[in-house]
């Protein structure tokens, strides 16, 4: 997957959309490469603080019925 997300995204693409059944695209999405790239340098409290984040993001996903996870 790593492999996928930094070098050959559209050869990944299938298996992307089979894990997340479509709600979420990853290709050409420079943020998530920001994202990961930062997280890959960030301390153990960045990555915490980031986690939640992202678990608030989810949420909020669910109460809009945009995700079943």
């Amino acid at each position: 997957m790593q492999r996928g997300l930094w070098t050959h995204t559209k050869n990944a693409l299938p298996f992307f959309v089979s894990v997340t059944n479509g709600c979420v695209g990853y290709s050409h999405n420079l943020v998530l490469v920001r994202l990961f790239s930062h997280a890959l340098i960030s301390s153990e409290h960045g990555h915490e603080a980031a986690l939640e984040e992202v678990k608030q993001d989810i949420l909020r996903l669910k109460k809009e019925n945009r995700i079943d996870a």
